[in-house]
């Protein structure tokens, strides 16, 4: 199964070329939606060729804890937890657990993982906002030969939720996929949103590891997992 490279996170913002004031306001309001409480909500990927749209290759299935600049990501067999210390993440399958500096959600987890850089690599050539009812619809293009063509993010104005988001991207930014494959079409489908109680230990780096010394240890759960540490002097 190929693994879609994208992760739901809480925007940073767009770079300052984006002249579009609507859809920087609107990306605003979501952000600090998305800071008030300790939230929960499941997501779906659903990946297919530009060209066939309606064929569906590959999909991903998970769900997302989020407190403040805390998170905890399942998607598929991979999990990854963030608080502000450190970035977890949890290779099932291999039994990894892979360890690097953590980073404020504010740098990292902005609904829409990686979309910051895309936005300084590209600046957007076309903005546009629509509104039916609640539904807000931003409609981003950054030209045809981009990293990332278009983007289109849907969002409930009530509830100040992220419902989807569409991209055509080049199919090298998905793990598993040629160079030379063009372009994929990828939809975010975000739900089921909840509100979470307050649970410091829930993104405690010590459910799943300790340190002695210079040396992580796993916990008990996860006396099978190797320890990959990704920072030098962690």
């Amino acid at each position: 199964m190929k693994k879609l490279l994208f992760i739901i996170a809480l925007l940073t913002g767009l770079s300052a070329s984006a002249q579009e004031t609507k859809v920087i306001e609107a990306l605003k309001h979501l952000r600090q939606a998305y800071g008030k409480d300790a939230i929960a909500f499941d997501l779906k990927y659903i990946y297919s060729n530009e060209d066939k749209p309606g064929v569906v290759l590959d999909s991903l299935a998970g769900s997302i804890e989020m407190e403040g600049s805390k998170y905890r990501c399942l998607l598929d067999s991979v999990e990854t937890i963030q608080n502000d210390k450190y970035n977890i993440v949890l290779f099932k399958e291999d039994q990894l657990m892979y360890l690097s500096t953590g980073v404020s959600a504010s740098a990292s987890m902005d609904p829409l993982v990686q979309l910051d850089s895309m936005f300084k690599k590209a600046a957007p050539q076309r903005c546009a906002v629509s509104t039916a009812g609640r539904i807000k619809i931003l409609d981003i293009g950054f030209g045809e030969n981009a990293v990332c063509k278009t983007m289109k993010l849907t969002i409930d104005t009530v509830k100040q939720h992220l419902l989807s988001v569409d991209y055509i991207v080049k199919s090298s930014m998905l793990t598993g996929v040629p160079e030379d494959s063009g372009y994929a079409a990828v939809k975010s489908v975000f739900y089921n949103y909840r509100t979470l109680k307050t649970d410091p230990s829930r993104f405690d780096e010590k459910r799943f590891f300790r340190k002695e010394g210079d040396e992580f240890v796993p916990v008990a759960a996860y006396n099978n997992y190797k320890i990959v540490v990704a920072t030098p002097k962690l």
